[in-house]
């Protein structure tokens, strides 16, 4: 709706608009249900759909549902972070589904510290990023294109991090996680968190799809190897 100035006047006719509505001067509220494919179940979150990132079936790992499709330049999925950051344990999971190489593909990139969790073209590895630090990579993690893989990374509550594909936790690399060097990739939170993106930078950009992206907070839920999910997660 919109507060505090006149649209139409009365008994003046006009055209109802055959386009979406934009936000006018004034507009305090603006629903659009363009994509209600991708909503936040845990209703918690307000979700941004940037640059064409859309509900799709083009590619789904489970039948009859929908993935994310980011497949347009700098297409990402963002939302607030919490300025709290993330308690001590959490975890972060999802399948993914890469159809090129950019470089890196970043799953997700927290822009108050430029954190960020991605996928190397270089043997398909794992690194994560956290500013000022060295950087843990965990090289020939077999990602591939045109597969379906399971991504898991938690924190327990004593502060040590676990890394996973398909369930199977990844101990070899260059460089261990460090806690005490990824502090600032879960606890601070002054910026935007995206999932897909890193800046626009298309070097860095996820190309391909994403389906049931989870955080959890407060909890570790995987400490060893696990069988990924067989079905889509419960609201």
């Amino acid at each position: 709706y919109v507060s505090g100035s006149q649209v139409y006047t009365l008994n003046t006719p006009f055209t109802p608009p055959t386009t979406p509505l934009t936000a006018i001067t004034n507009t305090k509220l603006l629903m659009s249900g363009t994509e209600s494919k991708i909503f936040d179940m845990s209703q918690t979150a307000n979700l941004k759909l940037n640059n064409n990132a859309v509900g799709s079936t083009t590619q789904t790992k489970f039948a009859s549902t929908n993935s994310i499709a980011l497949t347009s330049n700098d297409a990402h999925v963002s939302f607030p972070t919490n300025q709290n950051g993330l308690d001590v344990a959490f975890t972060m999971e999802g399948w993914i589904y890469l159809t090129q190489w950019n470089g890196y593909e970043t799953i997700f990139h927290e822009t108050g510290t430029s954190a960020y969790l991605a996928i190397t073209q270089s043997g398909g590895s794992f690194e994560i990023y956290n500013p000022g630090v060295t950087q843990p990579i965990f090289n020939n993690c077999g990602f591939v294109l045109n597969t379906w893989f399971y991504w898991t990374i938690c924190r327990d509550s004593a502060g040590a991090w676990y890394l996973f594909k398909d369930g199977n936790r990844i101990t070899t690399g260059n460089s261990a996680i460090n806690q005490n060097d990824l502090t600032a990739f879960a606890d601070a939170g002054t910026g935007e968190f995206k999932i897909g993106s890193k800046n626009n930078n298309s070097t860095q950009d996820l190309s391909g799809y994403i389906q049931q992206f989870r955080i959890t907070d407060g909890l570790a839920r995987y400490t060893s190897n696990f069988t990924p999910p067989t079905e889509l997660f419960k609201g």
